[in-house]
């Protein structure tokens, strides 16, 4: 694995994080974590972390290329304990305050995933037939794929999603994990091969991405969706004012998301590994925004988004979803 992890299980106190540390730079001997991008092992330290189970994630920026991680990663008990089989009911970034669980949220969004698929993916690979998704979930986007005309294939981590898959859609999804499963038979078998909301909460998404080129059929296309946090006008103001304070903000999730992209480091990512890269930025208008508590952070973070909004839709930056449509280096 390209991310190296020094150690496992260390706990980091909650006095780690001492005022105007924020910007320092810390290297691998510091941080049990180097850059899964460039390699580099210079780190600094963002105001940002998450405490679970009496334990520190701290977010962590290379100073380098930009890339920003939590350190340490979580170990694999820790993730199986993560991605246990009531994620898709309580662990889901809020909805659960929201008043919508995971399933009913993607059953209502099937004219709009078919819509995704005929104006980004129909309409820069026409030619393609098959579909293939990483992180199938409980297989709505595979259905949306199939209404449209796609012959598909899937994987998923969860073995209760996976089965919920075969129940509702008949699809008989691969299940296990991505980074270590035998894939040799898909192959370079995919026109398509699309993947929504999962790098981020991978351990090595530099091997992922190298992983999901490999699926790509020549001439075909690799379709990945991100969130983009930190493209966000709130976070970019409240990065450095919260650094300069000497402040750590202590995020109401438990660590899903490893990993935190942004445009720059999205396309460095699927630069390596295919012949051409394309980033769709996006921004929710404020009445769509997944406000996960009324802290004052939220709350500023919402009104900032009737700026953010409008300047995302004129200048196609600063949004907080990313499409990302990368083409095999044999595409014609």
């Amino acid at each position: 694995m390209r991310c190296l992890v020094r150690a496992e299980g260390v706990r980091i106190d909650r006095h780690d994080i001492q005022s105007g540390d924020a910007s320092e730079s810390c290297r691998a001997e510091d941080s049990l974590v180097v850059c899964n991008l460039c390699q580099s092992n210079e780190l600094r330290r963002l105001p940002y972390h998450y405490l679970w189970e009496e334990k520190r994630f701290q977010g962590m920026k290379c100073r380098r290329c930009g890339l920003i991680a939590v350190d340490p990663l979580p170990s694999d008990a820790e993730l199986e304990r993560l991605y246990s089989h009531d994620y898709f009911d309580t662990g889901l970034h809020g909805l659960d305050q929201a008043g919508v669980d995971y399933e009913t949220l993607a059953d209502r969004r099937l004219d709009s995933t078919r819509r995704f698929i005929r104006q980004v993916i129909r309409s820069r690979h026409a030619a393609a037939t098959g579909l293939f998704e990483v992180g199938a979930a409980m297989g709505h986007f595979l259905q949306a794929a199939q209404l449209e005309g796609y012959r598909c294939g899937g994987i998923e981590f969860s073995p209760t999603a996976a089965e919920r898959a075969r129940e509702k859609f008949g699809l008989d999804l691969i299940t296990g994990n991505f980074e270590e499963l035998d894939l040799s038979g898909q192959h370079e078998q995919w026109d398509v091969v699309y993947n929504g909301d999962l790098l981020e909460h991978l351990r090595d998404p530099a091997a992922a991405v190298e992983r999901l080129a490999g699926l790509v059929a020549p001439g075909g296309i690799c379709v990945t969706r991100l969130p983009g946090t930190f493209n966000l006008l709130s976070t970019r103001l409240a990065t450095p004012l919260l650094g300069a304070l000497g402040r750590s903000m202590q995020l109401p999730d438990k660590p899903y998301h490893l990993y935190e992209f942004t445009t720059g480091t999205a396309h460095r990512l699927f630069s390596r590994h295919f012949r051409s890269v394309e980033i769709i930025n996006e921004a929710n208008p404020p009445g769509k925004l997944n406000l996960k508590t009324r802290s004052a952070g939220y709350v500023a973070k919402y009104i900032m988004q009737y700026v953010n909004y409008p300047l995302t839709r004129w200048t196609h930056r600063f949004g907080d979803r990313m499409t990302v449509i990368a083409r095999n280096r044999s595409f014609r």
